[in-house]
């Protein structure tokens, strides 16, 4: 999910001009780059056959110079490329949520949270033979 929710991204931010790393690089990275995080909040089942998924995608985004106009600019670009709606392979997203704030020492770093929910069709393995053939009696009482 995270390298198609990456993907996402480089549709608007390409590779070729942006790094894009995990949060366990915490030095020797290049800027512009993108840091990117789920979280998974919830996982629980709707009834037999669904489960119910909540993440957050945090994306951490480092300019080249802090620039606060393209800052705003990009995070409205990163707004408006997820939408309500993300397509992940055969996995549709909503969109529950979208927020920001600045992170780091200066407070010039901005961090955006993405809140992504969607329902996951659970599948049972059966391990039983399955039942052949079924003989019943019926006995009525006079």
């Amino acid at each position: 999910m995270k390298e198609g929710l990456n993907a996402l991204l480089q549709t608007k931010y390409p590779k070729t001009k942006y790094k894009y790393y995990s949060m366990a690089v915490v030095e020797g990275y290049d800027r512009p780059c993108f840091f990117t995080q789920i979280r998974p909040i919830d996982a629980s089942p709707v009834n037999y056959n669904t489960r119910h998924h909540q993440v957050v995608f945090y994306i951490t985004i480092l300019q080249k110079q802090v620039d606060e106009e393209e800052m705003l600019r990009m995070i409205q670009e990163v707004q408006d490329l997820f939408g309500l709606n993300v397509k992940i392979e055969k996995k549709s997203l909503n969109v529950t949520d979208f927020d920001w704030q600045y992170a780091g020492t200066d407070r010039n770093v901005p961090e955006i949270s993405i809140g992504l929910e969607w329902l996951e069709k659970i599948v049972h393995e059966v391990n039983e033979p399955l039942v052949e053939r079924v003989i019943t009696e019926k006995e009525m009482e006079e």
